[in-house]
């Protein structure tokens, strides 16, 4: 739907008369002011005997002095309840007198003119898709079905309150209109039960009552209900509240998602389910893409493939990240790689969740739903407030809700205590001295129970006696105010220990979510423990035995075999040779993974240089290369010496690996040098072959990297030796000048 499209759909049909030229300005303005006439709430609380003329006398003073709205004054003086001014506005909502009757009352507009606009309006007006109409009396359920199918409403009813809740749950109705009188429950029990559900937390729901009293109001207001509806039903009345909810879920901000799939078939199917829940939906079809829609729409939240051509999943979420415009946008990673590997890599690239493809319809927008719920749940904080004096009540909660924290209300301690059970608030204030509990049982039962002992308590004292404040901090409370109290020091009190649980929650979480990572960790351990036990028993025993067997026909038959079987059986010693490296490679790193140290003793390297040089003379003799230790030629016999801390097995395995790797790419000469500085050894193996591009230095000694066209080779000895020499507290690095290489490292002396 397009802005402007959405715009029409949006006005009112006031002004969608005035903009269709039916009426002009000045009529429209009179007949606002005769709807507005008898909408006063002072008139409308006196009819209803809410408040005497004494009382409205009282307000009108209050709203002078400190040019406050009428409500707002109402409840700052104790007159009105939170609950009860939201009655009277929504009593003064469904009596509405509609504006198209008021025009044509007033000759401003034909009978004929106002149903054909109607129409038109309400065919492309936004609506509710599906209501469901429960009442005891099935006359009343066809009276009402009957005037919303006239205004094309999906509508389907039950007598049964039972059949209500199942019809709501397997239907997911926009809108229930339902009675409190049944038998053998209530509506406000049905009202409860299925807004206490999560996928049911956004039903809207008018409630019917031939005599709305008091505590009813209280009640359903405070279980959720949205409006009344008294009975006989009127048509109108009904249809004010109906365009009233319209008119709130069309203005409300519905989220926006941007989905990122390269494959353009699963981002419609993605796309299609989100769009049936109402979310606005982006697309991209690449990580770059992704980016750049990321920084200019600032959606609500993205799903990201990881597979996608230029730019990983992995690599936008961590530039998502570390982007301060995207950096708090939740990611949700979608993949068909189903290994816990994997799911780590995502939660360390910064993703929320983690779905494998294809996963089950609503999956996905069940998820969705709940992240966005708890988002705004974490907004919108509870506050339990328990006194016994109304006033004092009403003016807490007053004070609260005007900064958005939802405010429960307990006229004492044991009122408050059946509370908790059923409500987790994020704070609670209570008075010491009320009747039946005071509030230093009530702390104590609070502080007691591991399910609310986490809960900030501050106590309300009019005494301000040491001894009561002190038994209260004893008690756990964390704070104390003395009334009266001005309306900045209690939300300064308020405001700072809800800061404190939000920090204290998220600390939880980052720790609940450490412990689920190390216990990932701790998983991939033991099948990297398992795989390496199967390197050393089930590979490397089979692998020795070819090496052995090869070499022995190669040493015994050399001279007798067929030089085409004699070739053959070079490749095989030599596959089995690289292979059997790869393995010895591979448990190399497992070992330093595991034990994170390495015990070392002083020794001779000259001696461990000279001994690894021996094992490679052949292969020299046999390639023409020449070897030099410290600038001369190499002699079995001429060993200099240098003592220093070192691991005797660990360094031959680093030289061994960069005389070997300098081996294949040698024209002539290797030099090996090693000599003792200031503080340490320093280590130089030197070829003459063509040298190494400038781009892969760094890259050379990661796990696996072999630069492209080399000779093969396993890929690990280099990022071996990296960790044997870093966990002697020594560095390496390469040389890479041109018509040569040469790899330097380090030891402690």
């Amino acid at each position: 739907m397009s802005e402007k499209s959405s715009e029409k759909n949006n006005k009112s049909f006031s002004q969608y008369l005035l903009d269709e030229g039916l009426i002009n300005k000045e009529q429209l303005e009179k007949a606002l002011a005769i709807q507005n006439k008898d909408r006063l709430l002072g008139t409308l609380a006196m009819e209803l005997g809410v408040l005497s003329g004494e009382d409205i006398l009282r307000i009108n003073g209050y709203q002078e002095a400190n040019n406050v709205p009428f409500g707002e004054a109402a409840i700052s003086l104790g007159l009105l309840t939170s609950n009860q001014l939201k009655y009277l506005l929504d009593v003064r909502l469904r009596r509405k007198t509609r504006i198209g009757d008021i025009l044509v009352n007033e000759g401003s507009l034909s009978k004929e003119d106002l149903y054909n606009a109607l129409m038109r309006f309400e065919k492309n007006r936004h609506k509710l898709k599906k209501i469901l109409v429960c009442d005891s009396s099935h006359l009343v359920n066809i009276l009402l079905r009957d005037i919303l199918k006239k205004y094309q409403y999906e509508v389907s009813s039950t007598e049964n309150p039972v059949e209500a809740m199942q019809i709501a749950i397997r239907e997911r109705p926009n809108l229930l209109i339902i009675s409190q009188v049944f038998e053998g429950t209530s509506g406000l029990d049905v009202s409860s039960n299925l807004l206490s559900r999560q996928d049911m937390s956004d039903l809207n729901i008018i409630f019917m009552a031939q005599n709305i009293e008091k505590n009813l109001v209280e009640e359903a207001f405070e279980a959720g209900v949205h409006h009344f509806l008294k009975k006989p039903i009127e048509e109108y009345e009904l249809l004010n509240i109906i365009y009233n909810i319209e008119q709130k879920e069309q203005i409300q901000k519905k989220e926006k998602i941007l989905i990122t799939e390269d494959s353009e078939l699963i981002r419609q199917v993605i796309a299609r389910e989100l769009k049936q829940r109402g979310y606005n939906i982006l697309q991209a079809a690449n990580g770059e893409d992704c980016l750049s829609i990321a920084r200019a729409e600032k959606p609500d939240l993205i799903t990201l493939d990881i597979i996608m051509p230029g730019i990983d999943g992995y690599e936008t979420c961590k530039r998502l990240r570390d982007d301060p415009v995207t950096h708090d946008i939740p990611v949700i990673m979608i993949t068909s790689r189903e290994s816990q590997e994997e799911r780590l890599k995502g939660f360390e690239a910064g993703a929320v969740e983690y779905f494998i493809k294809p996963f089950v319809p609503n999956q996905l927008a069940n998820f969705i739903k709940v992240l966005f719920e708890t988002k705004k749940a974490r907004r919108k904080e509870k506050a339990l407030v328990v006194e016994d004096t109304k006033t004092t009540l009403h003016i807490i909660k007053h004070i609260l809700e005007k900064q958005g924290i939802e405010a429960i209300t307990a006229e004492n301690g044991k009122v408050a205590l059946d509370l908790l059970k059923r409500v987790v608030p994020d704070i609670i204030l209570a008075d010491i001295y009320m009747p039946v509990m005071d509030g230093f049982r009530v702390c104590h039962e609070v502080k007691k129970s591991p399910a609310t002992n986490h809960i900030p308590f501050i106590f309300l004292t009019s005494s301000g006696k040491k001894d009561d404040i002190l038994k209260g901090l004893a008690l756990g409370a964390n704070d104390y105010l003395t009334k009266p109290f001005d309306e900045d020091e209690l939300l300064a009190r308020v405001n700072n220990l809800l800061t404190s649980k939000r920090l204290y929650e998220e600390m939880k979480s980052l720790n609940s979510q450490l412990e689920r990572q190390n216990d990932a960790l701790e998983k991939l351990h033991r099948e990297k423990e398992t795989f390496y036990s199967i390197l050393t028993h089930d590979l490397r025993s089979p692998l020795t035995s070819v090496l052995g067997f090869s070499n022995m026909l190669i040493k015994d038959h050399e001279n007798t075999l067929h030089e085409s079987v004699l070739a053959a059986l070079k490749i095989i010693k030599s596959a089995a040779e690289r292979q059997l490296g790869i393995i010895e490679d591979a448990l190399e790193i497992f070992q330093f993974e595991k034990v994170k140290q390495i015990d070392m003793e002083k020794g001779d390297l000259g001696a461990v240089a000279h001994d690894v040089i021996e094992t490679h003379l052949h292969e020299m003799h046999e390639k023409k290369i020449k070897i030099t230790v410290n600038g001369r030629p190499f002699s079995p016999k001429d060993r200099a010496s240098l003592v220093c801390s070192f691991n005797r097995s660990k360094i031959s395995r680093v030289l061994e690996n960069l005389i070997g790797n300098a081996l294949k790419y040698a024209q002539k000469n290797i030099d090996v040098s090693y000599e003792a500085k200031e503080s340490f050894v320093e280590v130089r193996v030197r070829d003459d072959g063509k040298g190494m591009p400038e781009k892969y230095v760094d890259k050379v000694f990661e796990d696996f990297f072999q630069i492209p066209g080399s000779e093969k080779g396993t890929g690990l000895g280099l990022s071996s030796a990296k960790r044997i020499v870093a966990a002697h507290m020594g560095r390496i690095w390469v040389d890479p000048s041109p018509g040569r290489c040469a790899f330097h490292f380090t030891l402690p002396l």
